[in-house]
């Protein structure tokens, strides 16, 4: 089976595919972006954000990224529900890999997200991909960071 396809985002695609990437999150209640969050400005986000395709071109996955001071900044990673929690092998461990290579490679010294405390599965997946919390802000979200240092 050929493997999903991961590449940058760019601002072109996102005008093409916005009703394939919104419809990814379509069971998720609290995800509400929508064509205005996706083509919002931020510093260098169309460098570091990626898109997942299938073989066939489908749309399986993204990353929203920007440069946050010396930080890469995750502010929005989502999967087809189907390609969730695929383990240490599956898509949402690529989409993270390819987001330290990129923070490594424009010198970031860290990875910075912000997750709902009570989104437990993705705070354990950040923990094991290493990321540690640094405290849970007024919003209720956890604030979590990853040292690129490790990398």
């Amino acid at each position: 089976m050929a493997a999903d396809c991961i590449s940058p985002l760019t601002r072109a695609f996102v005008e093409q595919s916005a009703d394939a990437m919104i419809a990814l999150s379509d069971d998720l209640d609290w995800d509400d972006w929508t064509l205005e969050n996706f083509l919002y400005e931020l510093p260098e986000k169309w460098r570091l954000s990626r898109i997942a395709q299938d073989p066939a071109g489908a749309v399986v996955g993204y990353t929203i990224c920007s440069l946050k001071g010396d930080a890469v900044h995750l502010h929005h990673i989502i999967l087809r529900a189907d390609r969730r929690g695929g383990g240490p092998d599956g898509l949402a461990r690529r989409l993270m890999d390819e987001l330290v290579e990129s923070a490594v490679g424009i010198g970031a010294a860290a990875v910075t997200l912000k997750v709902h405390e009570s989104n437990r599965r993705a705070r354990r997946f950040y923990a094991a991909f290493g990321f540690s919390e640094d405290g849970v802000n007024a919003a209720g979200y956890v604030e979590m960071r990853y040292s690129c240092m490790n990398s």
